[in-house]
């Protein structure tokens, strides 16, 4: 799914992103990275209240994500992985956020 949602952000087709991400969320909704998409898309869409309620969910599901010092979903995208070391990060691999979206 989440080849889906980056083909659609990479198409700045955000609204395409974030009915993919609310699919996945419905259809797995105990997985931390369906919600940190969900995020993600919701941002890249405008919906930055709705992206944090996603990341906020996100972390309940993957306790790692707490210690992230970071102020966006996209920004926290690889500090929520609950399997692996924190590491700096602005958006996920292989795609470029566009500037003017990240606030």
């Amino acid at each position: 799914m989440q080849d889906q949602i980056l083909q659609a952000l990479r198409q700045n087709d955000a609204g395409q992103a974030v009915q993919l991400a609310q699919a996945w969320t419905r259809d797995e909704p105990g997985k931390a990275e369906a919600h940190r998409w969900l995020a993600l898309a919701l941002q890249q869409q405008g919906q930055a209240e709705a992206a944090m309620e996603a990341l906020q969910q996100a972390l309940q599901l993957a306790p790692m994500m707490r210690s992230c010092t970071c102020s966006t979903p996209a920004c926290c995208w690889h500090c929520a992985s609950s399997t692996g070391p924190m590491k700096p990060c602005c958006a996920p691999p292989g795609w470029t956020p566009t500037p003017s979206r990240l606030t």
